[in-house]
């Protein structure tokens, strides 16, 4: 894998955040295009419901047809009100926690971790694009050894058939990010650590990195 270009630098290195609290993150977060895929393939429904209904001669029918386009038609409202957030995110079986105090790790059953901002020297997000698909990573580059974090050393990850190795002197968050998720680390860490934090494009080749 190769970088090509650096998209998103938040703030010179010496500039830290002034939020405070802290922020959690599923990484499965839908994004706008999975929602809108979803939604408007029932949107599609209701308007052939529709249409069909307008012109129907049965009183019956057409108040039938009518009343699914309305229903489809109003996709939009229904799919994001009645689909459970937990649903929507998984965040209660894996999530990223960016805080005042530091970022921490939690997926059921597998590596949990809790690092203070003294302990990370960058947050970086990578997004690869290859063959009509997007993988969004998320790394980090350790100010001091973390012994409880060797498990996740330069971890690997795979995309379609192309096995990507890890990115040199990181660990590496075991998951992909969604599009509406990558957008939520970005905020968070605009607020909390924008020096800690930045963005690169990606290539499947070698292992050269773009000067």
């Amino acid at each position: 894998m190769r970088l090509v270009s650096s998209t998103c630098v938040l703030a010179p290195a010496d500039t830290s955040g002034t939020g405070h609290g802290s922020r959690k993150i599923a990484p499965g977060e839908w994004s706008a295009q999975r929602y809108w895929r979803l939604a408007g393939s029932v949107m599609v429904v209701g308007a052939v419901c529709a249409t069909v209904g307008a012109v129907v001669s049965s009183a019956d029918a057409r108040e039938i047809l009518l009343a699914l386009g309305g229903f489809g038609l109003a996709a939009p409202i229904w799919v994001y009100s009645f689909t459970p957030r937990w649903y929507r995110t998984n965040s209660a079986s894996t999530a990223l926690t960016v805080s005042a105090d530091g970022i921490g790790w939690y997926r059921r059953g597998q590596t949990s971790f809790e690092l203070d901002w003294a302990e990370v020297a960058e947050v970086r997000l990578t997004t690869i694009e290859h063959g009509g698909l997007t993988l969004r990573v998320i790394d980090l580059f350790l100010a001091k050894d973390a012994g409880e974090l060797r498990g996740l050393w330069q971890l690997g990850a795979e995309l379609q058939n192309d096995r990507l190795p890890g990115e040199e002197g990181a660990c590496r968050i075991p998951e992909a990010f969604s599009d509406a998720a990558a957008r939520q680390v970005r905020e968070a860490m605009a607020v909390y650590r924008p020096d800690r934090y930045r963005e690169f494009t990606a290539e499947v080749g070698d292992m050269t990195v773009a000067a």
